[in-house]
């Protein structure tokens, strides 16, 4: 296993995977997302898919309206995941065999000067503010965060043995980092870009995916019978695995419901005072008046609770353990998303 993957970023890489044949479907774990899709602009009804080209070196955008490709993106040797920040301006290509990340303005579709990372990076993820991407460097155990308004390389982040796959949770508070040979996830706090106590697996875990309201990151395990490892990120704890079939790699989770619905969580320190406010709004009528809000403490629900007519909203607490808070402002459905609101978690 271990020669099959240092393989994937030599020289003589494309005729070696040639040759190991079936066994390259475990290469699919360097990359847990190669093919992603870009609204072009906020008012645009055509997005564009950008795709990961390993063995010619370059990314292919398509216009998914009329599924035409366009003409190819010259990266680095090996590119083997690609990720885009929210706003769909920059693409980042982490290129395996060259060592670098290369960002490609989608607006134009031409690529800027590479950004040199450790050995092999494999994994990208971006925080859902769009400030900072991190990448996997599987032959260097590290993760680089990168500066997308500058685009340099922070100092990188040491984890298990061959990270793999990332994913960071909605709120951008947390990134999870699949640690392939070390059996293990790392959470990184990506306030102060430390890592915490690593999480073991097992064996093998290659993928990973967090639920749209951040409470759960699941863990596709490549090895032993075949399961998806679910993690509390309140607490960073393993839960029952779930057994699916065979070597898992990729997964992917549906997103939160059409209605409106805006969810805020936060850790909190035992002995904390949090004060949750938010407000909806909203041009249809239907949607005013139908608001509610549901308040977590870990398992401890503590709502839900009628909003005012205006929407708006503000409670508070102590929390007697160390655990997730989560404020779910929800209005009736069909509720656009696009419809505003706000919502904060303070710890007083």
């Amino acid at each position: 296993m271990r020669r099959l993957l240092a393989e994937w970023y030599s020289v003589g890489a494309a005729r070696k995977r040639m040759r190991v044949g079936a066994s390259l479907v475990v290469l699919g774990l360097v990359a847990s997302l190669q093919v992603v899709w870009v609204q072009s602009a906020p008012a645009a009804t055509t997005n564009t898919a950008y795709v990961a080209n390993s063995g010619s070196g370059s990314v292919t955008p398509i216009e998914t309206s009329t599924n035409t490709a366009g003409a190819p993106i010259p990266v680095g040797t090996g590119p083997n995941s690609i990720a885009i920040t929210p706003d769909g301006a920059t693409a980042y290509a982490a290129n395996g065999s060259a060592n670098n990340v290369t960002p490609i303005e989608t607006s134009t579709n031409i690529a800027g000067a590479p950004i040199g990372l450790g050995t092999g990076p494999s994994g990208i993820a971006i925080t859902p503010d769009g400030a900072t991407a991190y990448v996997t460097s599987w032959g260097a155990n590290n993760v680089t965060p990168i500066d997308t308004a500058t685009n340099t390389a922070g100092t990188p982040i040491g984890v298990g043995t061959s990270p793999v796959g990332i994913a960071i949770t909605p709120d951008g508070s947390t990134a999870y980092v699949v640690n392939y040979f070390s059996n293990s996830v790392t959470p990184i706090d990506t306030a102060t870009n430390t890592p915490g106590t690593a999480i073991d697996m097992g064996s093998s875990p290659a993928g990973v995916a967090i639920t749209p309201d951040g409470t759960t990151a699941h863990i596709a395990i490549f090895g032993g019978s075949g399961s998806v490892i679910p993690i509390d990120t309140a607490t960073d704890t393993a839960a029952t695995p779930i057994y699916v079939g065979s070597a898992p790699i990729g997964i992917a989770i549906t997103p939160a419901t059409t209605s409106l619905s805006i969810v805020a969580t936060r850790k909190v320190a035992a002995g904390s005072r949090v004060r949750i406010t938010g407000a909806l709004s909203s041009s249809a009528p239907a949607c005013v008046g139908a608001k509610a809000v549901s308040l977590k403490a870990g398992a401890k629900t503590l709502g839900p609770k009628p909003t005012s007519v205006s929407g708006a909203y503000k409670f508070r607490t102590k929390i007697t353990k160390k655990t997730l808070v989560q404020a779910l402002f929800a209005g009736a459905p069909g509720c656009a998303p696009s419809q505003s609101a706000s919502k904060t978690i303070k710890v007083i």
